[in-house]
């Protein structure tokens, strides 16, 4: 969860924050996150794990609702 909120957290750091940048954004974790988990399933004492996948993907959307709250909350100063 917390790698994942991290690095969508920096992803929407590095470009405007827009709702056509969100769904990019949205596009590339998600991706980052099938192939983590793919990667998982072929090394030895790992598990490719439905619900991992899951805790993965609310990190994500965590950033994105802190961010947008944050954006938010910076318009309204």
């Amino acid at each position: 969860f917390g790698i994942f909120f991290i690095f969508s957290l920096f992803l929407l750091l590095s470009i405007k924050f827009e709702m056509k940048s969100v769904f990019i954004i949205l596009l590339i974790a998600f991706l980052y996150v099938g192939l983590d988990e793919l990667h998982q399933f072929f090394v030895p004492g790992r598990v490719a794990d439905v619900m991992d996948f899951a805790v993965d993907s609310l990190g994500i959307f965590f950033s994105l609702i802190a961010s947008g709250l944050l954006n938010k909350y910076k318009k309204e100063k």
